[in-house]
């Protein structure tokens, strides 16, 4: 029974401290872009919010990257000059509010900056959220699934939901092409009670 006992834990022990030891947190300097860069990585992967930093530690980003399909995806980014303003022209990332309703309900407000904004003059975008309550922490099985859709107006999305609920999803910015056809970027949406904003950073 002891030995069963000493191979069980030691198993769980191998599981999770080896899971534990893949995510590590790295700095990086970039001697051409003048860069420092910090964040965490699991393997060879950037994962979660990363910081850069010009050579005299003024801020100059914020990235998030998540894993999808086994990749690094920059899903989102904020681009700040040297006063430290942001560079709307720069960046493309989505911010949330909430406020109470009643006992069970909030209301959550997101706004989305847009990339086609900030690249394309004079061009309109259509930020649509794209979502189901099973989508998994690694957005695995969203092709799997019928997704409901909520259209953005004036980039900004009002969404009433149940206390504490997680809601998962995709942002689809969609670009129409004056030459026929359509250009989307997306942008992956997990909002939570650990939920922290990308501008809150810092």
């Amino acid at each position: 029974m002891k030995i069963k006992a000493i191979i069980f834990f030691g198993l769980l022990f191998f599981l999770f401290g080896c899971k534990k030891e893949k995510i590590r947190f790295v700095q990086k300097t970039y001697p051409e872009d003048s860069l420092i860069s910090e964040g965490y990585m699991i393997d060879t992967l950037p994962i979660k919010y990363w910081k850069s930093f010009d050579l005299q530690r003024r801020l100059v980003a914020i990235s998030e990257f998540k894993i999808i399909n086994n990749e690094a995806y920059l899903n989102q980014e904020i681009v700040f000059d040297k006063h430290g303003d942001t560079l709307f022209d720069r960046s493309n990332f989505f911010t949330c509010k909430s406020s109470i309703i009643n006992k069970d309900s909030v209301l959550l407000e997101i706004k989305y900056e847009g990339m086609v904004d900030a690249i394309y003059d004079d061009a309109n975008s259509y930020p649509m959220l794209v979502y189901h309550n099973n989508i998994n922490a690694n957005f695995s099985n969203i092709n799997k699934l019928k997704l409901d859709t909520l259209i953005f107006h004036n980039n900004k999305l009002q969404i009433r939901l149940p206390k504490n609920k997680r809601l998962r999803g995709v942002i689809n910015e969609v670009l129409f092409l004056e030459e026929g056809g359509m250009q989307i970027r997306e942008v992956y949406f997990d909002y939570g009670k650990d939920y922290q904003d990308i501008s809150e950073i810092r």
